[in-house]
Formats: C-alpha cells, structure tokens, sequence
C-alpha cells in the first residue's frame, strides 16, 4: 500500500507499523513473524 511504503522510509528497525483499510485489507511493516500470523488470521 502506497502509505505503509511512505511511511517505511522514516521507521527505526524496532518500529512497528499497521495501515489497514476497513474492508479487511491491510500492510504492515517491522511486526514479527508471530504478529504479522495474528494479522493476518484476524484480519
């Protein structure tokens, strides 16, 4: 997604990021593996 890759560029490696559309579409960015399952289970 167009705003989760702008964001990208000014993200610390230990920073985390979620953009999510409300239809159940989402990016993300610097979760772990455990988080990005959960997301992706959940979302």
């Amino acid at each position: 997604m167009n705003i989760r890759d702008t964001l990208k560029s000014v993200l610390d490696a230990d920073d985390e990021l979620l953009v999510v559309k409300l239809s159940g579409t989402g990016a993300w960015s610097g979760f772990s593996e455990k988080g990005s399952s959960w997301l992706k289970n959940n979302l």
